[in-house]
């Protein structure tokens, strides 16, 4: 399936995963007290099968189902109480600030409190909110032991292009199961639900895809990094590639990897790489170009069915094209990079972070829980810089954990 995504993974101190018009946002600001415009851009109305209590369990993970559980709670919660007391307007310009276009709820209940004081609707919302269990024990076999914390939050995947005057559309930040009984063409669907111009409560089911494409804001209920979500914005501006490639020239591109875990409940997982890049006179490059021949701060490698975790993989991908991102001399240049299970539908995580320079650099992946990365735990990302020099005088070099392997070649083009 064809993986779309605008707001994936934040990079540096002088980049960020992308841009928004916030001139056009502060226009279409809704007043509280304003209406909203109940159409539906763009959505097909696909019914769902199942309940969607038939997409929460996980055997293989207790912590997984208990979070599933929170984030169906908090939506419903919170589908009934924006339906009737819309507040898009602070949830945009809250998501508009932030670097990955998402809310902290537990700021959005403090913030609304004393306004909503006495109200049935809020304070079930806040109830529910205040009494998520959002802690998840790692299955990364090299963060055994940790557990992770997070906050209910909301992002919006469509932030860009969404019209806040139309109504949202809420979803559970949980696919759904593709292995049962036909489902097997909803891989990476999400379950969603909108309200009609009458009051009717819709239930459909929702691809990336889609979600690209409609401009009814899209309100994705997901366990936040309190962190990440906190990063501003305006600290990162976006830089684009836009050099042409020159016909001669020495780029360095991955083939050989293997994954060694599985973090997928069903389906392919999809393994993703993020990157960015410090030269050597300290600019700051998105380095990964796309099969449209855009740079992005991430992109997929490829996707990687069951049967072939463990198994030595090839596949070329671009990692970075030098006469739009130069790296000579290779001592003064700095790459930073990851790679990790991509979950479209979940706010963006920590990746790690590189400096050089003078500069630095942020990476983060939308992914449903921060232990799933396989090259390098966050935290030694910037110990872990590309070695130019080496993979240009060997040809190539490994780069090897117990996740996985994945080799970084000398392309000469």
């Amino acid at each position: 399936m064809k993986k779309i995504s605008f707001f994936s993974l934040i990079v540096g101190l002088t980049v960020f995963l992308g841009s928004c018009d916030k001139d056009k946002t502060t226009d279409l600001l809704v007043k509280k007290s304003g209406s909203v415009n109940y159409v539906i851009d763009n959505v097909t109305n696909i019914p769902n099968p199942y309940p969607i209590s038939n997409y929460m369990d996980n055997p293989e993970d207790a912590d997984d189902e208990k979070i599933n559980g929170h984030l169906l709670e908090i939506s419903v919660a919170l589908r009934n109480f924006l339906n009737t007391h819309p507040q898009n307007q602070y949830v945009f310009q809250k998501a508009s600030a932030s670097a990955i276009s998402s809310i902290n709820l537990i700021t959005f209940i403090n913030d609304l409190g004393s306004e909503y004081s006495g109200n049935s609707e809020f304070s079930n919302l806040a109830t529910v909110i205040e009494n998520a269990d959002l802690t998840h024990l790692s299955l990364n076999p090299e963060d055994s032991g940790v557990i992770e914390q997070y906050v209910p939050a909301i992002y919006i995947p469509n932030l860009s292009n969404a019209d806040i005057t139309k109504q949202p559309i809420l979803v559970a930040g949980f696919e759904v199961n593709s292995e049962m009984p036909g489902m097997e063409e909803y891989e990476d669907f999400v379950v969603a639900w909108y309200y009609d111009a009458d009051g009717n409560l819709i239930e459909t089911l929702l691809d990336e895809n889609t979600v690209q494409n409609t401009s009814n804001p899209v309100f994705i209920v997901s366990n936040g990094e309190e962190e990440t979500i906190n990063r501003s914005r305006e600290e990162f501006p976006l830089i684009t590639n836009n050099k042409s490639a020159s016909s001669t020239r020495t780029d360095f591109h991955s083939h050989e990897f293997q994954i060694n875990h599985r973090y997928e409940r069903s389906g392919r997982s999809e393994f993703c790489i993020a990157s960015a890049h410090i030269d050597p006179t300290a600019v700051v490059h998105i380095n990964l170009r796309k099969d449209n021949g855009t740079y992005n701060t991430w992109k997929e490698i490829r996707e990687v069915e069951k049967k072939d975790i463990g198994k030595l993989l090839g596949h070329w991908e671009q990692f970075i094209t030098t006469n739009a991102s130069p790296v000579a001399p290779y001592g003064s240049s700095y790459t930073y990079w990851n790679t990790f299970e991509r979950d479209w539908y979940s706010s963006a995580k920590d990746l790690g972070n590189g400096s050089g320079n003078g500069k630095t650099v942020y990476l983060a992946g939308e992914r449903k829980y921060s232990s799933e990365w396989y090259a390098y735990n966050p935290s030694v990302v910037k110990n872990n810089r590309v070695d130019y020099g080496t993979i240009y005088s060997s040809w190539a070099k490994w780069h090897n954990n117990s996740k996985g392997k994945f080799r970084l070649w000398r392309v000469e083009l």
